[in-house]
């Protein structure tokens, strides 16, 4: 193991990841997507999350997800990404703060968590397969294996592609998944389903903008009134929803 740099433990050397830096600008904790995915995440995974799991967030970049569950369930939740731009602005230290490809599948991190989550991870993979496999690898035997994806292919557009997304997800993909990998599907849901018109307003929008631009055009809403209102149009959903939604969020059994 390296010594730890910069709050960094280092398992792996950094990477190039397929996701676009300047998400991590505007993916803040206030914004109105990334609250509703907290809440959405909390009533999927419930009181499972408050027995003091250990627990594995792939793909944690700033630490996000994080910070979310130390101060909600009093959880220090590992995090472990490649991107070494993103880890420098995790406030977790060197001991929750992994560089490390999962796919080296450390001996000394196997079957070491109760939950392993990729949160907007496995849509940005060529070979999902591979990927879930190594997040099982880190998965006690029981454990729970927590994901959220964006959800309608018909919606994929120039901002999935700057976003670094190969896919959207379908209900359908739940059952491929526990049927693949031989998982049982505990609890999923579409959620924003009232956003798909915005969606495919920021999909025209998009398509005209510079490319430099389009992340933050088609993520970062034009001002505080509008976050407001698009927290409150996302939350005009009931839960669970198993008819339509801009994403998807699933939990698993191994």
């Amino acid at each position: 193991m390296t010594p730890p740099e910069a709050g960094i433990t280092f398992l792996s050397k950094p990477a190039p990841v397929h996701m676009a830096d300047s998400w991590y600008e505007f993916s803040r904790p206030d914004h109105f997507w990334v609250k509703r995915r907290f809440e959405v995440m909390h009533r999927i995974i419930g009181g499972l999350a408050q027995e003091s799991p250990a627990w594995l967030d792939v793909g944690c970049g700033t630490g996000v997800l994080q910070n979310y569950c130390q101060s909600k369930y009093g959880i220090n939740v590992t995090g472990a990404d490649l991107n070494v731009v993103a880890l420098e602005q995790n406030s977790q230290g060197a001991e929750h703060t992994l560089c490390y490809d999962i796919n080296g599948r450390k001996a000394e991190l196997k079957e070491a968590f109760d939950i392993v989550s990729a949160m907007d991870v496995i849509e940005h993979l060529d070979d999902e397969g591979q990927f879930i496999e190594s997040l099982l690898y880190h998965l006690k035997p029981g454990g729970l294996l927590l994901i959220n994806v964006p959800a309608i292919q018909l919606l994929y557009s120039n901002y999935d592609i700057e976003a670094g997304h190969k896919r959207r997800y379908h209900r359908k993909d739940i059952a491929r998944i526990a049927k693949t990998h031989q998982l049982k599907a505990e609890r999923w849901s579409y959620w924003g389903f009232s956003l798909i018109p915005v969606l495919i307003a920021r999909n025209i929008v998009t398509s005209f903008s510079e490319q430099s631009k389009i992340i933050q055009r088609g993520f970062s809403p034009s001002s505080p009134t509008m976050d407001s209102l698009l927290m409150f149009l996302s939350r005009l959903e009931k839960l669970p929803n198993h008819l339509l939604g801009t994403s998807m969020m699933a939990i698993f059994r191994k």
